[in-house]
Formats: C-alpha cells, sequence, structure tokens
C-alpha cells in the first residue's frame, strides 16, 4: 500500500502550519515556498547568470525531486549527509548543513529548501521503473524544510518523520507531493492472481508444462540462465550466398539441434556427392559426426576439447584448407537468426502450437531469402 504525503502552502512566512493525519495520508501546511525571488539577506549577493536549465523537469510545471539543483544564482547538491549550496558562476561554497541518515533527493523554490533524508537500516534502494518492484528499501524517510533566505547559514524551520521509504516526490505550483511506502509491509495479495514465491522450488519440463501452449518446453540459454518456455530453431545455410535452405522449429528438448541437423540434410541435400557440413562445436559428437559421414557428408564442425574430452575431428579434416573457409563462413548463419529475432520479429514466437510456428519460421525466412537475392542481383 502507498500513499502520498502533500505539503500545501501555510500562511506563515518561516514556519509550517497544520499538520494532521487522517483519510490515508498526511496534510501538512509549509510555510511561503511560492516566493520565488531572493532576499536580501547575507549570502544573496553575486553575479547571476543571464539564462539557466533547471533540473528534472520533464513536465511543465511539475518540479522533481533530484540530488543536483539551480535557481539561477546558486547550486544545491545533496551528497552523503549533507546539503551544499554553491555559487553557480564562481567554485565558492556558500555553506554545507549537515543532517543525521542518508540524504535522497530535495527540492528548492526560492527561500525554502526541502531535503528528503532515509535513516534506519535498509537494503539497496531499488529506482522504480529499472527492473524492480517499488517496494521501498526498508528505511525510513525525514523531511528538512529550511530557510535559505541567507545562503552561508541555512536554518531549519521543520523537520517531520515519515514512517516508510521515499518513493518519490514533485512539486506542483506550491504544493509538494510525496509518496512513501506504508509501513503495513506489502500491497494485498490479488485472490484471483496471487503471487507465488518459486524460489527454492525446483522446475522441469517433467513436473511443469504451459497450460496454453503445451508443445512449448522450458529451456535455458546457456549456464546460469533462467530457465524460459521456449522452441528450438535450426536453418540450414547454403555457405556460398548466405541463403536459408530450409528452417525447423522443434521442441526444446536438448536434443533438437542434431536431430533436425540430420533431418535437414536428408529432405535436402539428396545424392552421393560428397558436400561438407559447418556448425559450431556443439555438434563435435561421435554420433553426429559418424552419422554426417555415413551420409557422405563431411563435418566441419568446430572442434570442441576440453581438459575431459577431445574432438571427434582428426587431422585429416582439420588440416584441409576447405576446413578454414567453412569455419568462417558458417557465422553468416548468425545474420540469418539475428535478422529473424530482430526484423523479422521472432525473438519471441506470436503463436501458439508448433504447426503454427513452424510456418511462421518458413514465411520469415522466404521474406529474409527475397531480400537477400535481390542484393545479390544488384551486386551482379
Amino acid at each position: 500500500m502507498y500513499f502520498a504525503q502533500n505539503y500545501g502552502v501555510g500562511s506563515s512566512r518561516l514556519g509550517l502550519t497544520g499538520f494532521g493525519e487522517g483519510g490515508g495520508g498526511y496534510g501538512i501546511g509549509l510555510g511561503s515556498i511560492d516566493t520565488i525571488g531572493h532576499g536580501s539577506g547575507p549570502g544573496s549577493a553575486g553575479p547571476r547568470a543571464a539564462s539557466f536549465s533547471r533540473t528534472n523537469n520533464q513536465v511543465a510545471a511539475v518540479d522533481e525531486s533530484d540530488i543536483v539543483k539551480t535557481d539561477r544564482r546558486y547550486m544545491y547538491i545533496i551528497t552523503n549527509c549533507a546539503l551544499r549550496i554553491a555559487e553557480a558562476l564562481r567554485p565558492r561554497v556558500a555553506s554545507v548543513t549537515n543532517f543525521l541518515g542518508d540524504a535522497r533527493e530535495m527540492l528548492v523554490d526560492g527561500d525554502r529548501a526541502v531535503v528528503f533524508m532515509a535513516s534506519g537500516a535498509g537494503t539497496e534502494r531499488c529506482t522504480y521503473g529499472y527492473d524492480c518492484t517499488v517496494a521501498g528499501d526498508g528505511t525510513s524517510t525525514r523531511v528538512h524544510v529550511l530557510d535559505i533566505r541567507d545562503r552561508t547559514a541555512p536554518k531549519q524551520v521543520r523537520e517531520i518523520d515519515l514512517s516508510g521509504s521515499l518513493i518519490a516526490s514533485r512539486r506542483i505550483g506550491t504544493t509538494v507531493h510525496t509518496v512513501v511506502t506504508d509501513d503495513d509491509g506489502a500491497p494485498p495479495d490479488d485472490p484471483g492472481n496471487p503471487t507465488v514465491d518459486f524460489h527454492g522450488e525446483k522446475r522441469s519440463n517433467a513436473t511443469h508444462e504451459s497450460t496454453t501452449d503445451r508443445d512449448a518446453k522450458l529451456a535455458r540459454k546457456g549456464r546460469g540462465k533462467e530457465a524460459k518456455l521456449s522452441y528450438s530453431g535450426h536453418a540450414l545455410m547454403e555457405n556460398r550466398n548466405g541463403l536459408i535452405v530450409d528452417v525447423q522449429i522443434d521442441v526444446a528438448d536438448g536434443f533438437a539441434e542434431q536431430r533436425n541437423a540430420l533431418s535437414m540434410l536428408e529432405e535436402n541435400l539428396p545424392g552421393v556427392r560428397r558436400i561438407t557440413l559447418a556448425a559450431d562445436k556443439g555438434y563435435d559428437t561421435r554420433d553426429f559426426v559418424e552419422d554426417c559421414r555415413s551420409r557422405c557428408v563431411t563435418p566441419h564442425v568446430s572442434q570442441n576439447i576440453t581438459s575431459r574430452r577431445d574432438s571427434q575431428l582428426d587431422g585429416r579434416t582439420t588440416s584441409a584448407p576447405g576446413y578454414a573457409i567453412s569455419q568462417r563462413v558458417r557465422k553468416r548463419v548468425e545474420e540469418i537468426f539475428g535478422w529473424k529475432k530482430t526484423v523479422g520479429g521472432f525473438r519471441k514466437t506470436r503463436y501458439a502450437g508448433l504447426g503454427a510456428n513452424q510456418l511462421a519460421g518458413h514465411m520469415i525466412a522466404a521474406a529474409y531469402d527475397l531480400l537477400r537475392i535481390a542484393k545479390l542481383t544488384e551486386a551482379a
């Protein structure tokens, strides 16, 4: 649950008027922060820029809290546990005001400054909108309202403690709106779509399956990656012009690469003339190499040599000039997969079922070949 803190304009020039709790939030009256001009007290003299840029003003008439602010004459910087005020046009610090806690953000309007501090032991702050949930960081918020008419000696006129972590703050006109987390905990769960904590629970294709697409299987892209419902996509390319010969979409069961490679060879390259087949090191297995040779295909796969295994290719294959050429040209197939994901929109499947995705794979491959042929024709 989240609620907003509103700092309204009060009648006192130096103090806050009216602090009450109710209606799911707090109403706080703030002394005249609507005075935009500077006072004549100490620290108000000095050069003033003819024009200047305000910080964090993404919406007209809405000022977002930030760690740096300026009012043409002075720079206001929040860092560590202090507010530093420096003259904008010459490198001189006018004052340093220290606070207890961790400085988060601030707002400045005329001769008033509002500083937000975090207190208590919290976790690393999670900024909303950047791959995280707006749930706060476990700290509480302390608001300091300062009279800064004298920039060399700011005076605190009010201190307010809020039970919750600061999420955001905006100034609209002369009212400051602040959103903090409620200390009652997380938002109530949706009974129709309850939150499930699956951390520590093992999930596999043997225990879980998709209820909307039974052909999609849990698979990982690599070690340490998360398992996602996926299909496996395979392409057979001719090396001379980089055209797609065949595309196969299959279930992601861990054995689809070699199975579909052999299937595409049998369907598209019949005959007795010996050909070469380039592939990455995932195909450097005894079964695949032997199956290729039995089909009159010379496997030009990358060697997969580790401390516990040796490659299935010997010097008779790897020393041939064509092997080095195959290893260089085979990388063109990555251009095909890159185009299908970005231009073809096949990074995520848009269809349920193996048949529909197979058809989509053929359509995207046909479009790629047409564009590729057009470019080859122009070059000729």
